[in-house]
């Protein structure tokens, strides 16, 4: 399967769930951005661990530069991503 096709499945079904969270806002951005969670790692340089804890709001980001980060890679408004707590 290519990454377009398992991105667009992964999208539809989580359409069907509620994105009133971050961590949902999180998941719902990095999947319409067509991002593994390998990649926003990456680019936030952070675990894959921490990306997946972040989406099921086990965690939350507790660095700035993280929030700003996720803000500028998912164009989640730096409002939205603020409001976490």
């Amino acid at each position: 399967m290519n990454k377009a096709f398992i991105f667009t499945i992964a999208t539809s079904i989580f359409d069907y769930y509620s994105v009133n969270t971050f961590g949902a806002r999180i998941k719902k951005s990095r999947l319409e951005k067509k991002l593994y969670q390998r990649e926003l790692a990456y680019r936030l340089n952070v675990c894959e661990g921490t990306i997946l804890n972040w989406e099921r709001n086990i965690t939350k980001p507790s660095n700035m530069m993280h929030i700003k980060g996720l803000g500028k890679l998912l164009g989640i408004d730096y409002v939205t991503a603020c409001n976490i707590y």
